[in-house]
């Protein structure tokens, strides 16, 4: 199966460790893969739930909290049940 070739990826971070994680992996899937690296935005900045499926991009989340970060997954969530 080959990779998608449009990457969005999406981060909820307190310390940071999941836009550095972002970054690298994306730096690796440019590296070895055909892949295009949409952006690298946090939830909150970013409407990736009203993405159109025909546009064919695959939607990569990294998600690192302290625990602190409870409200903006919940957040999320209630922005993902509310799109469909």
């Amino acid at each position: 199966m080959a990779p998608p070739t449009v990457l969005h990826f999406c981060v909820s971070t307190q310390s940071g460790r999941a836009k550095a994680c972002a970054r690298r992996t994306a730096r690796i899937l440019t590296e070895q893969f055909a892949v295009e690296i949409n952006s690298i935005r946090h939830f909150d900045e970013d409407p990736f739930w009203q993405m159109n499926p025909a546009d064919n991009v695959t939607l990569v989340l990294f998600v690192s909290t302290t625990g602190d970060g409870e409200h903006t997954v919940r957040r999320l969530d209630r922005k993902l049940r509310n799109s469909h």
